[in-house]
């Protein structure tokens, strides 16, 4: 994988995800306390944002 892939991949959830779901379901090694915190980050942050631009909507 690339460099700038790999940054890409360690910032994006989606990875997190994959690995908890990989863990769990096929058993291979995962550190799934990671994992979860940091799809609750990013579920919260997105929740922040996503409560900012719905105010500015309604303006």
């Amino acid at each position: 994988m690339p460099h700038w892939l790999k940054v890409v991949n360690c910032v994006n959830p989606l990875g997190y995800e994959v690995d908890a779901l990989r863990g769990l379901l096929i058993g291979t090694p995962a550190d799934l306390w990671l994992d979860l915190g940091v799809l609750v980050a990013a579920a919260v942050a997105m929740t922040g944002v996503g409560s900012v631009l719905l105010g500015r909507l309604v303006r």
